[in-house]
């Protein structure tokens, strides 16, 4: 298991080369975690900034920490390399939380979150420089999941005002409706690519442990769900191959 129990915070790589870090304890945390073939590990550094609801993407060695809330909105951006945190080239255009993020270290995308309102907007990060992608979402939401690449994304459920079962596939520059998940929640996890992707956890009126897979447009119940049912979780790898970690139970685990 994770060494410190947090929610709200952010994840990246593989299921056997895990990145954990930043999130909510019983205060926003810089804690920095790296996960190696079932082994949790304090990490050579933590992050500069302190936050929660904010997101990730990329490897464990090559990661990128981007938005949340320090008590204000932010769009400060961090990037991970071989266990070291730096300030990135350049900071998000929107400050913003409870977003969702796809890609690399060097090609990402951030969409969805809440500035103040639910929001569309759709940002990529090239090399270390944020510019307004070519389109934004179609359904403004926070709180949702995320899987894929920066040119091939997928963007699952989340909140509207109430819990949402929409995803959308986000191709080269353009957002479109995709198959839509069986059990409409907020704040679950993602893994894999945008057309095998994992959906697992999240909130649905109590902590779920329900597990979706998506393969080229259309959602079904996995053969088996999480053992423990949490929400505000973290997720790495993909659709055959994930990682769940940390969230809320009954407490944050």
């Amino acid at each position: 298991n994770m060494i410190i129990a947090r929610n709200d915070f952010a994840g990246a790589g593989t299921q056997t080369a895990a990145l954990g870090f930043g999130g909510f304890t019983t205060v926003n945390t810089t804690a920095t975690e790296e996960y190696n073939s079932g082994t949790w590990s304090a990490a050579p550094s933590n992050m500069i900034i302190a936050r929660r609801a904010l997101e990730g993407a990329g490897t464990q060695t090559a990661a990128l920490a981007f938005g949340g809330q320090t008590g204000t909105d932010t769009t400060a951006t961090e990037e991970y390399n071989s266990g070291t945190w730096s300030n990135a080239p350049s900071n998000m255009i929107i400050a913003r939380r409870a977003l969702e993020g796809a890609g690399t270290q060097t090609s990402a995308l951030a969409f969805g979150g809440q500035t103040g309102t639910d929001t569309t907007a759709t940002e990529e990060y090239n090399s270390g420089t944020w510019s307004n992608a070519p389109s934004n979402m179609i359904l403004a939401r926070r709180l949702l999941g995320g899987a894929g690449t920066q040119t091939a994304a997928l963007a699952i459920g989340g909140f509207t005002g109430a819990n949402t079962a929409a995803t959308e596939e986000y191709n080269s520059g353009t957002w479109s409706t995709g198959g839509n998940m069986i059990i409409a929640r907020r704040v679950l996890a993602g893994a894999g690519t945008q057309t095998a992707a994992l959906a697992f956890g999240g909130f649905i009126g109590a902590q779920t442990a329900a597990t979706e897979e998506y393969n080229s447009g259309t959602w079904s119940n996995a053969p088996s769900n999480m053992i423990i049912a949490r929400y505000a979780l973290a997720g790495a790898g993909d659709q055959t191959a994930a990682l769940a970690f940390g969230g809320t139970a009954a407490a944050n685990t």
